[in-house]
């Protein structure tokens, strides 16, 4: 007999409450994750759902209220960054757009 147990995810915001993780993608905390941020490999010990909100909290990402991310190839909302997860072999680059000019 086989029994399965379903969690529960606690998101900062309600919007989110009935997304779970897809079937099959299970987590193993403990284990390394490894990760491409800005063209360097990066391994990361697995801790439940990381999302790339909490990803840019544990590195102490600068400036992180004007920091675009773009997730393997593409640019992700600012809303996103709290329900999108981070999944070991993702490519996340961290991106500031600076205006400016010449004389």
């Amino acid at each position: 007999m086989t029994t399965c147990h379903r969690i529960r995810l606690i998101f900062k915001d309600s919007k989110n409450c009935n997304r779970l993780p897809e079937a099959g993608n299970h987590i193993n905390i403990g284990e390394e994750m490894t990760i491409t941020i800005n063209g360097k490999e990066t391994s990361l010990q697995q801790q439940g759902v990381r999302t790339v909100e909490t990803l840019l909290e544990e590195l102490d990402v600068a400036q992180r209220g004007y920091v675009t991310v773009e997730l393997n190839g593409e640019i992700l909302e600012r809303d996103s960054f709290v329900s999108t997860p981070v999944k070991g072999g993702d490519v996340i680059e961290f991106l500031y757009f600076m205006g400016g000019g010449s004389r």
